[in-house]
């Protein structure tokens, strides 16, 4: 201590005797009372340090949007719906083209003889029963219609069941009989649903007719006027899908009728539905941006355990052939069984609440990225374990993503922030970093669809924190959802290649030498496409001005796009259009210098061209806005052949731009 207390000078060794002093007086005398006007050096004594403002927590969540209210629908229906039109035999649409003559295939079935069937649970037994897969000739349709008559199910169910599965345009024939003949019992939710599907069935009809758009119309205002149920729900997605295949109606009532159909199926919790996909998929053209965020990926929902393969299963004391049955599917119990193969709607309708809140449940409809109203209200009552809020959390992820409603996204997050972090899954965090992540993008669908998020608006610091994971399939998952929100971009910065290599390189890593899903693959694919095109073509500029004045929209340039699932992928579609028009925009900058010069330019260029098979552009075409600016047409129209793009799938693709002239 004397060397130190030698190298400190004599106005540091004078303060430390004082504070020492100060010190020793405290200890031997009562603390003395300062008035209300201390001394400076009181003060500063006394005044304490001030705290240190806390490292943000990249899991804390932030002013979440409250949830969604639950609304059953009630037992009974409102009788003012059977002097509907459609019901009361008022409608003024004699011009809708009848049923197709496939129809007959549901309409005029001959049912197979039924098993016994007089109780709730000989009921279910039965439903069982018809869905189990057969080597024989019949169809489950056939084993459907023979319960119709069942007892022990609800009037009308299977008959709603039925319809819901067969063909669209066949839905009123099969529905209608029973509305008109109503059985006694008939419930408002089945009710709905088969008035729902006839709706849709008739509509889809007339689209591809020659009546006039007031037919429609009238259509349209009766799902509109039904109340919100399942229902409402697929009728407004019938409409959605006539809407769009009608020639006579413009684009506005298209997109319209598509924004309603995705939130009323959004609002019955219903993920899976390929009813609705015709309404997203017009969304995703006509705003390009929403074909990225349905690419995001969630982890894999756990798989229920399986139990050994129980013995051949009887009916009506008969055993079934050892061939005629699945043993995974009989290793499953009743309630999953219900909940996987069933449409979401209809297996909450079946299960019990205790069932319904179930794990068991929980897992398929989390796969499903569904959770309908009827199982929200029976969570809402049960006590729920740790696995049980996790799955909820997961199907509520998904159904925000699938129908773009931040309230499903906060409600998923809500539920995993709760859980303490020493207890939550790696799988968890990665759930809870992509809601996080979503939580500062649009509210709702409608905010989705009017203009391209930026970058900014989502934070990306958890996705971030969670692809540094260990777990090299979880964080190449973080890194896939981290780069699919970075490219949602709408800026300047959305042309700017190196900056998205310099975002890839971790998924690249992270990808390379193991296995991954075919989505993972997929986007490698398409990333590399776009790599390869910035070795190319020469002259790219990641400052160049950008013109685009918002995503162009990119559809098929003949018939329709079709995959085995449904759901189209197109992550390298849209997207990657977008961002190559941006990269490729220094192209045409020769031609608007030169139209700056000459004459005054035109407010905008609209820029028309197909992508060809091998992905080269051609057919391009310009107008000026307001027209009149040929040159310019005719130079960006030259520049425009020969671009290289990502190879189209499915088809050529047509493409429509909008760029800013001045």
């Amino acid at each position: 201590m004397g060397d130190i207390d030698a190298g400190i000078g004599p106005r540091r060794r004078l303060l430390r005797a004082l504070f020492g002093a100060l010190a020793l007086s405290a200890c031997a005398a009562p603390a003395p009372r300062y008035d209300n006007s201390p001394s400076l050096l009181v003060t500063a004594l006394a005044a304490p340090a001030l705290p240190r403002s806390p490292a943000k927590d990249p899991f804390a969540l932030r002013d979440p949007l409250p949830d969604s209210p639950i609304v059953l629908e009630p037992d009974t229906f409102d009788a003012t719906l059977l002097t509907a039109p459609l019901l009361a035999g008022s409608l003024k649409v004699a011009s809708v083209p009848p049923p197709p003559a496939s129809c007959a295939a549901w309409t005029r079935r001959k049912p197979s003889t039924p098993p016994a069937c007089s109780s709730a649970e000989e009921g279910r037994s039965a439903l069982d029963w018809a869905l189990e897969p057969r080597a024989n000739t019949d169809t489950s349709d056939e084993r459907l219609a023979s319960l119709e008559t069942c007892k022990g199910l609800e009037p009308g169910l299977i008959r709603a069941l039925r319809t819901d599965l067969a063909a669209a345009e066949c839905g009123d024939e099969l529905a209608l009989p029973l509305l008109h003949k109503r059985p006694s019992g008939l419930r408002a939710p089945i009710f709905h649903a088969l008035l729902g599907l006839s709706i849709a069935a008739r509509v889809v009809r007339l689209a591809s007719s020659t009546a006039p758009r007031a037919s429609l119309d009238e259509l349209a205002n009766l799902a509109l006027a039904m109340p919100r149920s399942y229902g409402r729900a697929l009728a407004l997605a019938g409409v959605a899908a006539a809407r769009i295949r009608a020639e006579v109606d413009p684009d506005k009532l298209a997109t319209a009728a598509s924004l309603a159909a995705v939130v009323a199926m959004g609002a019955e919790g219903i993920g899976e539905s390929p009813r609705v996909e015709p309404a997203l998929f017009r969304l995703s053209v006509q705003s390009g941006w929403l074909s990225e965020i349905d690419a995001l990926r969630l982890p894999p929902s756990p798989a229920s355990p399986r139990g050994p393969s129980p013995k051949r299963p009887v009916v009506a004391g008969v055993p079934v052939c050892p061939h005629c049955y699945d043993d995974r599917r009989r290793a499953l119990t009743l309630t999953e069984r219900f909940a996987e193969e069933l449409p979401p709607f209809f297996a909450a309708y079946l299960l019990t609440p205790e069932e319904a809140a179930s794990p068991v449940a929980l897992r398929p409809w989390a796969r499903k990225h569904s959770l309908p109203t009827r199982a929200r209200a029976a969570l809402a009552r049960a006590r729920l374990s740790a696995e049980a809020v996790r799955l909820v959390a997961h199907a509520r992820l998904g159904l925000g993503i699938r129908f773009l409603d931040r309230r499903d996204v906060d409600a998923a997050a809500s539920l995993l922030a709760a859980e303490p972090a020493a207890q939550q899954s790696e799988e968890s965090r990665l759930l809870l970093a992509l809601a996080l992540a979503l939580h500062g993008g649009p509210v709702n669908a409608s905010a989705w669809t009017e203009q391209a998020p930026r970058d900014d608006s989502f934070d990306h610091s958890a996705l971030d924190v969670v692809a540094k994971s260990a777990n090299a399939d979880l964080a190449a998952l973080a890194a896939y959802d981290r780069e699919i929100l970075s490219g949602l971009e709408s800026g300047p910065r959305a042309g700017d290649l190196r900056a998205l290599d310099a975002r890839l390189a971790d998924l690249t890593t992270a990808l390379r030498g193991g296995k991954h899903p075919t989505f993972l693959w997929e986007r490698q694919r398409a990333l590399n496409l776009l790599r390869e095109q910035q070795r190319r073509q020469s002259g790219y500029q990641a400052d160049a001005m950008v013109r685009l004045t918002r995503w162009p929209e990119v559809q098929p340039s003949g018939g329709e796009w079709h995959s085995s699932s449904g759901v189209i992928f197109i992550a390298i579609r849209a997207g990657n259009v977008n961002r190559t028009l941006r990269r490729l925009g220094y192209r045409f900058e020769p031609c608007f210098k030169k139209a700056a010069t000459a004459t005054e330019p035109p407010e905008s260029l609209l820029l028309e061209f197909i992508i060809a098979r091998d992905g080269t552009s051609t057919q391009a075409v310009a107008k000026s806005e307001p027209a009149g600016a040929t040159e310019l047409e005719a130079c960006v129209a030259r520049e425009a052949e020969g671009l290289l793009f990502p190879q189209p799938d499915g088809g050529s693709w047509s493409v429509r731009a909008r760029l800013r002239a001045r």
